[in-house]
């Protein structure tokens, strides 16, 4: 949120200073304001050369996954170096460039798709979910395996040119 003319009654300096003591100071202030009939908590700081809002959750809305899902949480703690290594090779390996652009919402096409369909009358059958595998795979095959896939299939660009 930026204010380019402050509101009637507030003085000029609120927010012509936006830019200066907060980014100076990294600091945010913590307020809250009301949308839609529900009232959120937020944070409001300083990012380049705008105000942030930066929309919170409520201690309330917070749980400990340690709680609420104890045992049945993955223990890490047996992972070997080289495990560990190939993972961050696979990371490395896939990381792209961000181009925003790239990514549209498929999720809207598909309704709009089905709304399109009921409209001309047409019949809708439900999705079949996938199959779940059942075959257990040793994890450093798999690691190896997605890191060699992911280095075949990067352009000079550094995107990638499959699925």
């Amino acid at each position: 949120m930026s204010l380019t003319r402050p509101p009637e009654g507030v003085p000029q300096q609120c927010t012509t200073l936006k830019g200066g003591p907060g980014k100076t100071t990294n600091r945010a202030g913590i307020a809250t304001f009301v949308m839609r009939n529900r009232q959120y908590l937020a944070a409001l700081k300083a990012e380049k050369h705008v105000l942030a809002l930066h929309v919170l959750h409520w201690a309330d809305e917070v749980r400990d996954p340690h709680r609420e899902l104890g045992a049945s949480l993955p223990d890490h703690s047996g992972a070997t170096a080289q495990e560990l290594g190939t993972a961050v090779q696979l990371i490395e390996a896939m990381t792209i460039d961000w181009h925003p652009l790239d990514y549209k919402d498929t999720y809207q096409e598909q309704v709009r798709a089905l709304i399109d369909a009921k409209r001309a009358h047409e019949t809708i059958e439900k999705a079949v979910p996938a199959p779940r595998s059942t075959a257990l795979a040793d994890l450093m095959d798999a690691l190896q395996a997605s890191v060699e896939h992911a280095r075949h299939t990067r352009t000079p660009q550094g995107r990638r040119t499959g699925p």
